[in-house]
């Protein structure tokens, strides 16, 4: 016996079961958006979070550097001195020219030739320090190599270059200019 199958009228639970299917995947795509925003929300304030913890860290480590600034510059200070090629009498009117937010990491003295290496917490430091070191008898013709962010932190590191008086030859008084 054949069927002709064409014209077999459509079963009514299949059309009823194709919506249920349509329905319930639809449900789920809403329960999953749903949860997919709440997850959004829940790692936007964590981040928000993250940066204002992250804020406060650099706020401390300013404030650290700052307060580390003389006991570093007093440090390279030192360290130099104890070199061979150093008239540390121009050392120390160099040290008192460098500002506040400036500290030297090294500054070496050899052959006529002043070189500084340092830290600023900004770039008008660098330059006031350049412009201070002009004003130091025994220090001629500072000219500032290089400037350059050095870290995240904001800190901006710094190369100097200026004739000096060698050893024995910076024996010009501390108020007149060379």
């Amino acid at each position: 016996m054949r069927h002709n199958l064409a014209l077999r009228p459509p079963l009514r639970h299949a059309v009823l079961g194709g919506w249920l299917v349509f329905v319930a995947v639809l449900a789920a795509l809403v329960i999953r958006s749903t949860m997919l925003g709440t997850a959004l929300a829940d790692t936007t304030a964590r981040i928000a979070s993250e940066q204002q913890m992250a804020a406060s860290v650099q706020q401390q480590l300013a404030l650290a550097q700052r307060r580390a600034a003389p006991r570093l510059r007093a440090a390279a200070v030192r360290d130099t001195l104890q070199s061979d090629a150093i008239d540390p009498g121009v050392l120390r009117r160099v040290e008192r020219a460098i500002p506040a937010d400036v500290w030297l990491v090294t500054a070496d003295l050899g052959h006529g030739r002043l070189t500084l290496d340092g830290r600023a917490l900004r770039w008008h430091d660098v330059a006031g320090f350049a412009d201070a070191l002009q004003r130091v008898p025994g220090v001629t013709d500072p000219e500032i190599s290089s400037v350059g962010q050095w870290q995240a932190a904001g800190e901006f590191g710094f190369h100097i270059v200026a004739a000096a008086a060698g050893p024995g030859t910076a024996g010009a008084p501390i108020g007149s200019r060379r």
